[in-house]
């Protein structure tokens, strides 16, 4: 194990090519271990001053946000051609992983808790779109790049959305020129996807496209590439649910398709909106959905993972605690 500052590094998640995801751990003036994520961007990227004002700004965004769904940046550490974000550790597996897993065992994930996942992703980006200073002062945030692989489920069956690297944020550093588009092509609204400002609503778009596929089973109109779907989104021709033969409730296909549409005065104006008609529905199920549910499922398609990272703090904890002896 090496260390980063207070930090022990106990291994690596994720690589990118503009910095790496760690997975550490802090000791606690009491002596318990307390489990974080760090983003270190590499020496390289370091010397990049546009991806260091990027990483700053995702620093700064997250910082501002306090909310149960939404994973915070604790702090930002500078100095020299080091740089990395120290994060709050979401213990779980991202919803992308999560639905791999489901379509390799045939199987899709429940109507209600493909609600209650949307429910909760909505929930926290209508506080983020929301959000504003103690001065009163709004935000502006939009998170540009929600889809799966940024929204987690933890083994206890929390929801965080996390990553919001490409933020918009009314005190960015850095900013994108009209014509460039930013995130993943498959979730982008129509107006992001062709380089046009955008707002808040754009992530509703998305979290439509997120239920879309927690529900269908799969993406919309999936033998297409990215670039060819793309036109579809752009025509506002995105096949209804409803046409799928995979038994989707009424209700909500009306709410995906609200959602998804083309024109924004027909969209969802706040993710508020979405997330009421998401509790109307479940509302009128026999048994709401809970949380524990979702740890129920996270359970069973990945077997003892949620008691890896107790053990891997224990061990950690061990040296100091017989040491200190």
């Amino acid at each position: 194990m090496s260390r980063l500052g207070p930090y022990e590094v106990h291994q690596r998640i994720a690589n990118g090519g503009m910095a790496e995801l760690f997975l550490a751990s802090e000791r606690l003036p009491d002596g318990t271990v307390k489990p974080v994520a760090i983003k270190r961007i590499r020496s390289e990227a370091a010397r990049d001053p546009k991806l260091v004002k990027m990483l700053i700004d995702e620093g700064r965004v997250t910082k501002e946000l306090a909310h149960p769904g939404i994973a915070r940046t604790i702090q930002t550490v500078k100095g020299g051609d080091i740089f990395y974000l120290v994060m709050e550790y979401v213990d779980g597996r991202d919803l992308r992983s999560l639905l791999k897993k489901l379509k390799e065992e045939g199987k899709r994930l429940p109507p209600a808790l493909a609600a209650l996942v949307a429910l909760r992703v909505a929930d926290a980006l209508d506080y983020a779109h929301r959000a504003a200073t103690e001065e009163g002062n709004h935000l502006q945030i939009i998170h540009r790049d929600v889809n799966p692989t940024n929204l987690m489920i933890t083994y206890s069956g929390v929801v965080r959305v996390i990553d919001f690297g490409i933020a918009r944020a009314n005190d960015r550093l850095t900013s994108t020129q009209a014509g460039v588009v930013k995130g993943k092509l498959r979730y982008m609204a129509p107006e992001q996807a062709s380089g046009k400002a955008i707002d808040h609503r754009a992530d509703i778009y998305a979290v439509g496209l997120v239920l879309y596929e927690m529900l269908a089973g799969h993406q919309p109109l999936p033998q297409m590439s990215d670039m060819e779907f793309i036109g579809v989104v752009l025509r506002g021709t995105v096949p209804p649910l409803r046409d799928m033969p995979v038994g989707v409730p009424l209700a909500l296909d009306a709410i995906v398709e609200k959602a998804l549409a083309r024109d924004l005065d027909k969209r969802y104006q706040w993710c508020s909106q979405m997330a009421q008609d998401l509790e109307k529905w479940m509302s009128g199920l026999t048994r709401l959905p809970q949380d524990t549910d979702l740890a129920s499922v996270m359970a069973k398609l990945f077997p003892g993972e949620a008691a890896r990272l107790p053990k891997l703090l224990s061990a950690s904890a061990t040296p100091t605690a017989s040491s200190s002896g």
